[in-house]
């Protein structure tokens, strides 16, 4: 019997990967030129090595923003600046959009979640993510989020993959059994892991792969 949902990751899976060296140094620059509005002369190269423990920079969730904004205060603290709530809310869009461009929509994407719609599969993303409003406007560029029953991000709702608990508020959202619902990922830890623990059947998909080995499971129905 083939599942009655279907649970995807969101970068890597929905979104490609292009050119992740790239990417990173595109965010860089953005730091730069942000620091540079704060008054600081600094390189992108220099951001690099002030962001080399970035994603451990301490998160209190005090301010009411983002891990990603707090994450940004805190880097843009340790040089010296002081920037405003306010700044740090804008600013961290402008710096997402700069990484952005490196990722682009699978092209398989929009067709496979219109098949699956039309089959009566309920669907959802579930994205560990720091900054979730970056999150919900790429999925309305792309219309994506016009297919989905469900969207889930860490950032919003305090709970990180592979954690059963965030498998488990996803699969309430869907009003959906473990049993009867497909993760598909590309961490093989975060993604296929957390969610085999949990009861769900898995596939494992690398980045740019073909949905086609999803699609086999769905034949009888599309």
């Amino acid at each position: 019997m083939p599942p009655r949902g279907v649970i995807f990751d969101l970068y890597g899976t929905l979104f490609i990967y292009k050119n992740m060296g790239k990417a990173f140094f595109s965010w860089h620059e953005s730091l730069a030129l942000g620091a540079k509005e704060l008054g600081f002369s600094t390189s992108a190269e220099q951001m690099a090595k002030e962001c080399e423990t970035f994603f451990s920079f301490p998160v209190t969730r005090l301010f009411n923003i983002t891990p990603y904004e707090e994450r940004l205060l805190f880097l843009f603290k340790k040089i010296g600046a002081n920037p405003s709530l306010d700044w740090i809310c804008d600013f961290s869009n402008r710096s997402m959009d700069s990484w952005q461009k490196e990722m682009v929509l699978h092209p398989e994407a929009i067709p496979f979640l219109d098949e699956l719609k039309r089959a009566n599969v309920k669907t959802a993303i579930l994205s560990n993510f720091d900054h979730y409003p970056h999150v919900y406007r790429f999925l309305k560029q792309t219309k994506l989020s016009d297919l989905m029953d469900a969207i889930v991000i860490s950032s919003e709702v305090g709970l990180k993959k592979p954690d059963a608990e965030i498998f488990e508020y996803t699969l309430q959202k869907l009003n959906l059994s473990a049993s009867s619902t497909l993760m598909v990922g590309d961490d093989y830890k975060k993604d296929i892991e957390g969610a085999k623990k949990f009861g769900l059947m898995t596939h494992y998909h690398q980045n740019g792969a073909s949905f086609a080995p999803i699609r086999s499971l769905f034949n009888k129905n599309f």
